[in-house]
């Protein structure tokens, strides 16, 4: 009678071996690398905390700059300094970011912030509109870089929303210099 059981137990030896080394060799992300603080900002960024979130995210591209995930860090830093209204800082990260990564498949996103914050920045007719000529030159800049961008339908209108704006100012101007001619003819 043949004993079986060493076969069946070297078996088992074998698997569990494998499974041991297989386990072993799961990577784990120490807590200084690109890839372990950009999950840990993303966690801030479900959790809501945009200020912090974003620190986060820019404090990637200043430890690895240029890395993959000091890249998507840029791009989610944009994200949580709209959702804190924070548009200069927007302006200031887009055009960092389309200077050194002229290439990167997420510029029509950058971009478009870029324009949303400009948008956002806009003054009423009676100011001086240099955000809103802003907002025009960066719309169109997307519009014509990337004219099959999923952003293209909300640029072009808001872009219309802009040239009306700016025809506004300029009649308010007309108007204002009219009267102050009327003014002066009439002796006033």
């Amino acid at each position: 009678m043949k004993f079986l059981y060493p076969k069946f137990f070297g078996n088992i030896f074998l698997i569990l071996i494998l499974s041991i080394f297989a386990f072993s060799c799961k990577k784990v992300e120490p807590e200084n690398s690109p890839q372990y603080l950009y999950f840990k900002a993303f966690e801030m960024l479900k959790d809501k905390d945009y200020m912090m979130a974003g620190d986060a995210f820019e404090k990637i591209d200043d430890e690895f700059p240029l890395s993959k995930w000091a890249i998507k860090g840029q791009v989610m830093a944009i994200y949580c300094n709209y959702k804190l209204n924070e548009y200069d800082k927007i302006i200031q990260i887009a055009d960092d970011f389309v200077r050194a990564v002229p290439n990167s498949e997420y510029n029509p996103y950058v971009l478009y912030m870029k324009s949303l914050a400009f948008y956002h920045k806009i003054p009423s007719i009676e100011r001086a509109q240099d955000f809103t000529k802003e907002a025009s030159y960066a719309f169109r800049e997307l519009i014509a870089r990337y004219p099959n961008s999923e952003y293209i339908i909300d640029a072009k209108s808001k872009l219309d929303f802009v040239d009306e704006h700016l025809a506004g100012s300029r009649m308010s101007i007309a108007r204002y210099q009219m009267s102050v001619e009327n003014d002066i003819v009439t002796g006033k």
